[in-house]
């Protein structure tokens, strides 16, 4: 039954779950009836002819338009790449880029050429590659290989057509480290470790976070043996590059402080024991043990923090002893550290060191007893020594210029000698490095570097970073010495001869030729700003970095093998990459450029999906925003931020072209995104793991007069006119009632099942059978004629038959004339299993089930009877049979539980049901969310909104919109289907933006919300979300419910 009075207004265009029943159309079923959307009878009091002919509010349609939208033609750098018309070119194969990888695959490659088409498939070698394929590149992550090989990559088109190119990409052993022995090693380094692991190579480089290795040598692929540089106490990095790779072992080396006892106070003490004794030093750790002259000493404390631990000593004889110390990992001892003493007579016991120049300046460390009497001074032979610092059992003292030679060391007073220590510093002559030359060369060592200075004679040893370097002695005033081989970087060199050596600290540079070897990701969006890590060798000076010759923002060098950069905005295509280097060499004051481009070129693309949503790979390093009003239009300055964090660093505005890009090393993984504009909606989508996002914006200013909208008005819709006679065989109506009339009502299919409608016009409705002649959409479609018996008093059409046309091909503005015979009965009866029906006292309250005819090309056409019921199955009357010219006939349904007709509610979706025979059972139902917090009136609290929803059934996503006090949509969001909470972004303070640009996100006194959780299509990801996701055709159930609240309290 059909009841033709009682028009409502469609509400929201966003309540897409009234489309799937019908409930779009201008009827509705008031009173518990049977509803009916796809003919409208024209109301008994006539029918308004100058109605709008677009009668369908069908939300669908409005989606439909935006997924449409059109390019920016007025920008020739954009591209949508929609595919138009293109000069056709030939199918080719041009390059690989990068061209080598790891064998364990993953990593990202572009296949260069042209004339590639959707439906290309690649392999390299035997194993195929999954590709997103444009005009003239196809992009992937390489396959696995089960070895090192050098592989030809195959190309074949949808035709079947073939394309190689051999020997094009280079697997290589992926780099890993899988131990490093010994993992300890001394803050001053020196101490050569095994790294394990594969992929190593010859040319590869080590660092330990940011210090380069002090020597490298290469045992075979998966061996290394590498000289640790000095570094701080604390864990270290161990950073390996190849032409091909980096790899990072965090924490993979600690460095400790070595045990060392610098200092005993007092110096002395009663052989009977019991003095309490600080010694500092480094290493020390708690529970560690001190030993004076081999006996235990009571430890009382250690401050293992700042390298000091109190004791109490041992009893011991008179005499020196040396003072030991023992930790978990290392023994220490400090030599004639500590002198016992039997009494207190004033006494010189031991100095150290016992050597030093002819120049003097020596600090040296006296023992003894007595050594801060009044008057006490100290003579290195016939010279004083200054006195630094001192006490009773210790001092420190300068030692005085003398000639070369051992002397005495006395102390005095005023009354004379007190004590002597017979030849006991030696003074050699004074060493000094003056001058190197040249002053840097090659990592490979075998410069030949003189050494300008003095003292030189006798030289023993001469280092370059620590490395013995093989020398001569050419004069007491120079040294010719081949460098080393060493890690690049300055290093310092040392001469030295028994106890005197002198230093020039980072006196020699060790260079390496300014090289790319790759760099990660390959490509980023035309914005700039992608975070790109970049390998290679010669990284050190003044360090800038060029995309063709735009400047890039931001490098940092990571070590002299890998560096940190981000893009410049660029147009799209592709760019080289280029880096410069100036430096000088120690010394010199002439500054050299260095200059190196890489092996293959960076891409800029555009990352905007005309679709909306997610597009592209997991986030690893960046995130490509675009923002755009609904019909398309870039929003500049629009404000975009990762994180719900105010304070978060990934936050920033699009430029001209409505893009940002927010990017970092540790922007990895899934994130939340938020755009907000002045005048304009908020859009986020939560927890999304995908690097390209695109978000539509809905303006939000009113036209003065409050309407909205306004405008030129579009084209006119195609439309045609059909027309023609309906045939009712026999009487329907029952002769005796007067109230009761045969009815016919003619209208035609719709193009899908939530596609739009026409309004067919008055001429749609035939008393008896009689003349037609209706408004009809464009394309194929079929005319369908409803007859049946109208009953004036109860304003119910009652269908008993209905007639067909089929297979029409209707043009615009083109008229038909089409009969119609009523002769197939519509005496089917549907029985429908709702499984999960849900049921609430506040709704729902009742159970739907509409049924749509699938004519195939024809269309769709919605049956005239819904089903209604409290039960799980629901029947529903009055359809026809698929048999005869309806054989190909598919049942479409929608079914349900309601609060009337709308929400809250819950229905599912089941397509191509080819038989009515047996009971048809449903996908099963969702439940319907229902608030947690705020409540229903409540104020927003801590930026959250909770929900739940008890199952067993859940959604892949839901979509939510607030909507103000306008009725304006202010506020769109997707969150995934296993979150049951929305967590609003806290917006930073914008009062740093002119008042003209700040956006209000909450610009409403009362918030209305409407959440529809949404189980979509078997492959439904939701990295891969697009605004198409947001059409009901894509759909297999959902749940609809609404509740209002307030916004935060400020």
């Amino acid at each position: 039954m059909i009841h033709l009075s009682k028009r409502r207004a469609f509400i929201s265009l966003f309540l897409l779950c009234l489309l799937a029943l019908g409930a779009c159309s201008d009827d509705q079923n008031t009173d518990g009836g049977d509803t009916y959307s796809d003919v409208t009878p024209a109301d008994t009091r006539g029918a308004d002819a100058g109605e709008d002919a677009r009668t369908n509010n069908d939300p669908s349609d409005v989606r439909e338009e935006r997924d449409t939208r059109q390019p920016r033609d007025t920008d020739p750098g954009w591209d949508w790449d929609l595919g138009g018309d293109v000069e056709e070119e030939p199918f080719a194969l041009e390059r690989v880029l990068p061209a080598s990888g790891p064998m364990q695959g993953g990593n990202r490659v572009r296949v260069v050429g042209t004339g590639f088409e959707p439906g290309t498939r690649v392999f390299f070698g035997e194993h195929e590659m999954t590709v997103e394929v444009t005009r003239t590149q196809m992009l992937g992550r390489v396959p696995a290989s089960n070895s090192p090989r050098v592989v030809t990559v195959k190309a074949i088109g949808p035709d079947g057509e073939v394309r190689a190119l051999p020997d094009a990409y280079e697997y290589v052993e992926g780099l890993t480290v899988e131990r490093v022995t010994p993992r300890r090693i001394p803050t001053r380094g020196g101490v050569e470790v095994e790294v394990r692991g594969s992929g190593f190579s010859p040319d590869m480089a080590v660092n330990f976070s940011g210090t380069p290795a002090r020597r490298i040598t290469y045992i075979d692929s998966g061996l290394l043996r590498v000289l640790t540089p000095p570094r701080p106490a604390g864990q270290a990095d161990l950073q390996l590059t190849t032409r091909s790779e980096s790899a990072r072992a965090a924490n993979a080396i600690e460095y400790y402080e070595e045990l060392a006892i610098t200092e005993v106070r007092p110096a002395s003490g009663p052989v009977g024991g019991g003095q309490t004794v600080t010694l500092k030093g480094s290493g020390f750790e708690s529970g560690m043990r001190f030993l004076f002259g081999g006996e235990s000493a009571q430890v009382l404390s250690v401050d293992a923090r700042n390298g000091s631990a109190t004791v109490r000593t041992p009893a011991h004889a008179a005499g020196l002893v040396s003072v030991s110390a023992q930790t978990s990992n290392d023994n220490a001892i400090s030599t004639n550290a500590y002198l016992y003493t039997a009494n207190a007579t004033a006494q010189i016991a031991a100095i150290r060191p016992s050597v030093g120049p002819t120049s003097g300046g020596t600090d040296v460390e006296i023992i003894g007893v007595g050594l801060n009497g009044a008057g006490v001074a100290f003579d290195f032979g016939a010279n004083q020594a200054t006195v630094i610092a001192r006490d009773d059992s210790w001092a420190r003292v300068r030692t005085p210029a003398a000639p070369a030679g051992r002397v005495d060391v006395t102390m005095r007073n005023a009354g004379g000698e007190i004590g002597r220590l017979t030849d006991a510093f030696e003074y050699q002559q004074a060493l000094e490095i003056a001058s190197l030359s040249p002053s840097e060369g090659p990592v490979a060592g075998g410069t030949s570097v003189t050494i300008l200075g003095s003292g030189f004679t006798g030289a023993e040893r001469v280092e370059f970073g620590g490395i013995a370097a093989p020398f001569t002695v050419d004069s007491d005033t120079q040294i010719t010495a081949q460098s080393p081989a060493h890690g690049a970087g300055l290093v310092d060199v040392r001469v030295s001869r028994g106890g005197v050596a002198s230093v020039a600290e980072d006196a020699f540079n060790y260079t390496q030729a300014l090289e790319i070897w790759g760099f990660t990701p390959i490509r980023g969006a035309i914005a700039g700003n992608t975070y790109v890590e970049v390998r290679g060798q010669g990284f050190y000076g003044e360090l800038r970095a060029y995309f063709d010759d735009i400047e890039a923002t931001d490098v940092q060098r990571v070590d002299r093998n890998n560096l940190r950069l981000y893009t410049p905005p660029h147009d799209a295509g592709e760019a080289e990459l280029r880096i410069e280097a100036r430096s000088t060499a120690p010394g010199d004051s002439q500054e050299t450029i260095r200059s190196a481009t890489g092996p293959y070129p960076f891409e800029f693309y555009n990352p905007a999906n005309r679709f909306g949503g997610a597009s592209g790979e997991e986030v690893a390093g960046s995130v490509n925003v675009s923002v755009y009003a609904d019909g398309g239009t870039p929003i500049p300055n629009a404000f975009v931020m990762l994180s719900t964090r105010g304070d978060t660093q990934y936050q920033g505005f699009t430029d001209a072209n409505g893009q940002l890009t927010l990017s970092g090393p540790h922007v990895l993984g899934p994130q939340t995104v938020t755009a907000t504009a002045r005048d304009f909606s908020s859009a986020t989508i939560h927890a999304i793991d995908a690097e390209n996002i695109t978000l539509f914006l809905t303006y939000l200013v009113l036209d003065p007069d409050g309407e909205g909208g306004g405008g030129t008005p579009g084209p006119p819709i195609p439309s045609a006119r059909i027309r023609g006679e309906v045939l009712i065989q026999g009487k329907l109506a029952n002769p005796d009632d007067q109230h009761t009339y045969d009815m016919a009502v003619v209208g035609t299919t719709r193009s899908a099942r939530g596609g739009g409608r026409l309004n067919p016009g008055p001429g749609a409705t035939v008393m008896g059978s009689g003349r037609y002649d209706i408004v009809s959409r464009t394309g194929d479609l079929a005319t369908v004629a409803l007859c049946g018996v109208y009953n004036e008093t109860t304003d119910v059409f009652t269908p008993q038959f209905m007639g067909i046309e089929r297979y029409m091909v209707v043009n615009d503005q083109e008229t038909y004339e089409v009969d119609l015979v009523c002769d197939i009965p519509l005496d089917q009866v549907a029985r429908v299993k709702l499984v999960n029906p849900v049921y609430s006292p506040q709704g729902p309250d009742t159970n739907l089930v509409q049924i749509h005819w699938d004519f195939g090309i024809d269309g769709v056409f919605t049956a005239p009877i819904m089903g209604r019921g409290f039960a799980d199955i629901v029947e529903v009357p009055a359809q026809p049979e698929a048999t005869g010219v309806l054989q190909d006939l598919r049942y479409s349904l929608v079914g349900g539980s309601f609060t009337g007709q709308y929400s809250p509610s819950t229905q599912s979706m089941l397509d191509g049901v080819s038989t009515l025979e047996h009971i048809i059972v449903m996908p099963p139902l969702l439940d319907v969310p229902e608030p947690v917090s705020p409540v229903v009136g409540g104020n927003i609290v801590n930026n959250t909104v909770v929900f739940q929803v008890d199952g067993p059934h859940y959604a892949d996503f839901y979509s939510v919109q607030f909507v103000n006090d306008d009725g304006l949509p202010f506020w769109e969001l997707v969150i995934p289907g296993d979150q049951h909470t929305i967590r609003l972004p806290d917006f930073p303070d914008f009062s740093f933006l002119p008042e003209e640009q700040r956006p209000n996100p909450w610009n409403t006194s009362r918030i209305y919300m409407t959440m529809i959780g949404v189980r979509s299509a078997p492959d439904f990801v939701f990295e891969e979300f697009t605004y198409r996701d947001l059409r009901s055709e894509r759909w297999r159930a959902y749940s609809l419910t609404r509740w209002s609240f307030l916004p935060p309290l400020p």
